[in-house]
């Protein structure tokens, strides 16, 4: 697929930010078993719980996900400058990243 071939990176990140995603729901699930939660129930909200963070971090992640594949997409078939769309691309998934770092370890 030829249409592809410039924005390589930029495909490459839509993909570990699928990871990510993933990795962000096992972490979250996985707090959650090791609690013991109810599925079902909600999370109390309580930053001081890792549980509630995690659920937070994926589901942060979860809402600017679509917006984020949109606009990659619109980018690609548009024939945007692919040096600009792969830095977006990075700059986007170097803070979906930090975020997660942060908002585990409560900062």
């Amino acid at each position: 697929m030829e249409v592809f071939a410039d924005y390589q990176l930029t495909l490459l990140i839509v993909g570990l930010t699928g990871l990510l995603l993933l990795t962000q729901i096992l972490v979250s699930d996985a707090a959650s078993i090791k609690l013991k939660h109810t599925p079902g129930y909600p999370v109390e909200a309580d930053h001081a719980r890792f549980l509630f963070r995690a659920s937070r971090t994926y589901s942060n992640t979860n809402e600017t996900i679509a917006v984020f594949i949109l606009f990659a997409l619109f980018a690609v078939y548009s024939g945007a400058d692919a040096s600009y769309i792969d830095a977006f691309s990075v700059t986007y998934f170097a803070g979906r990243v930090m975020h997660m770092l942060c908002y585990y370890a409560n900062i």
